[in-house]
């Protein structure tokens, strides 16, 4: 029981769920482990409040994660903006 009230607290859901959102991106999208400077840069970009939405289309739209499964480079990270 005090466990679940620990883990309800928005302070930690938030300090906990954007590490591993994070570590998510690189495992589901780039098939890789994380790299440190990456991580640190993504995670300060989630926790200054932007939205995930936006770190997921970097991703998606990224040189690495296109040559991965295409020989054709078809989208940019300019589409990612709002």
């Amino acid at each position: 029981m005090v466990l679940r009230k620990v883990i309800d607290y928005p302070e930690y859901i938030q300090a906990e769920f954007n590490p591993a959102f994070v570590e998510m991106q690189y495992f589901g999208y780039l098939n890789r482990d994380i790299d440190t400077g990456g991580f640190n840069f993504w995670l300060g970009i989630l926790n200054g409040g932007a939205s995930p939405r936006g770190m997921v289309c970097a991703f998606v739209t990224s040189t690495e994660y296109q040559n991965k499964y295409s020989v054709l480079l078809t989208h940019s990270n300019v589409e990612c903006a709002p």
